[in-house]
């Protein structure tokens, strides 16, 4: 079995985390968190570290094995099929909503008129292959793009240094809220949460007893670039404007005026948008797929990665009627589903372990 290596982990949950919050959240949580939203999102961020503690110690037990082809020993045939099934049904959900968000984002901004059905299956295709070449060619694409997508998100901030109101930015300490500030963390734990879903295939990964440091290190870089990303958001167009628009990043490129270079930075930000969302929507299917094959008793997941991803495609082109109903969505129903999947039932298994005091978890990993 080829390994994925750490810094490909590094890379593929950076780019996974920043892309989504970048492109599509940035908006939806300043409208929830007002001037709060940054210290609400780096409290989120280190929470997660502690939330996804016990999914990390009850993989770790058995490093070679799949928690789902051994996770009945633990909390019952039952109680198991269940959970999986759940993590299943919201990871094809989650694969589904960025689906649809992305179409939406080609049909505004670039693509009028388009079918979203010729989007949607162009992009399925893609993602069909990635998932049927196995999840180390999806983390090596990850460790591909990670330098350009990484330099390119960093600079664009400093980019528009020139456009930021500086007296807006004792806000950010007078008007903290408690309430904001934690529906912030929370949001932001639901983000950072899809950490739980790397030890859905920890055998495929090298060192496993590793994995927490290089998550902490992923958490860290994650924060800096979304940091640089959300006060210069904050700053320039304020809570009440940047709450109301649909591509907060996006018009913050266009805000810049340094001359007709800058007005070719759209498209390269649109590409960087795509590939990191591509890379994450395989991930998230592979998540699905390889769960679905363990549960079934299949040995080949690739006969499951059409059939799965023809399901997204199809569903996500009726999954909501309109982008204020899918951002609704987004920020209301889909966190408390996430966030089952993500700390609650890994926490199940984790107490199960404990209880049952399975010898693989006191004996720990195998050198």
């Amino acid at each position: 079995m080829l390994k994925v290596q750490h810094f490909q982990v590094f890379s593929l949950f950076t780019l996974y985390l920043v892309s989504s919050f970048v492109a599509f959240l940035v908006g939806l949580f300043i409208d929830q968190g007002q001037f709060s939203t940054p210290v609400g999102s780096l409290l989120g961020g280190v929470a997660t570290l502690l939330l996804i503690y016990p999914a990390y110690k009850v993989t770790l037990a058995r490093p070679h094995q799949f928690i789902a082809q051994y996770g009945h020993q633990l909390v019952g045939k039952v109680p198991h099929l269940i959970f999986m099934y759940i993590i299943i049904i919201v990871a094809l959900i989650l694969a589904t909503s960025n689906l649809r968000e992305l179409a939406d984002f080609l049909i505004l901004v670039y693509l009028s008129g388009t079918p979203e059905w010729v989007i949607v299956g162009t992009f399925g295709l893609c993602i069909v292959y990635a998932i049927r070449s196995g999840i180390p060619t999806i983390f090596r694409a990850a460790q591909g793009i990670f330098i350009i997508s990484i330099g390119a998100f960093l600079i664009f901030p400093v980019l528009v240094k020139r456009e930021v109101e500086y007296n807006r930015l004792p806000a950010m300490f007078t008007h903290l809220n408690l309430h904001q500030v934690l529906t912030g963390a929370f949001n932001m734990t639901t983000l950072f949460g899809a950490f739980s879903f790397l030890f859905l295939v920890i055998p495929y990964l090298q060192s496993p007893e590793k994995t927490y440091r290089t998550l902490l290190s992923t958490t860290l870089t994650s924060l800096i670039i979304i940091m640089a990303h959300l006060i210069p958001i904050l700053l320039i167009f304020g809570p009440d404007l940047a709450s109301n628009l649909t591509y907060p990043d996006l018009e913050l490129i266009r805000s810049m005026r340094a001359g007709s270079f800058i007005e070719t930075l759209d498209p390269v930000l649109m590409i960087l948008w795509l590939i990191c969302l591509y890379v994450k929507i395989s991930f998230i299917l592979y998540i699905a797929v390889i769960c679905l094959t363990h549960i079934t008793g299949m040995t080949d997941p690739r006969p499951l990665c059409l059939p799965s991803t023809a399901f997204c495609c199809i569903l996500s082109i009726y999954f909501a009627r309109s982008q204020p109903e899918l951002n609704q969505f987004m920020i209301g129903g889909l966190p408390p589903l996430l966030f089952s999947v993500e700390f609650l039932i890994p926490t199940v298994y984790w107490i199960s372990h404990l209880v049952r005091k399975d010898p693989s978890y006191s004996k720990g990993p195998p050198n």
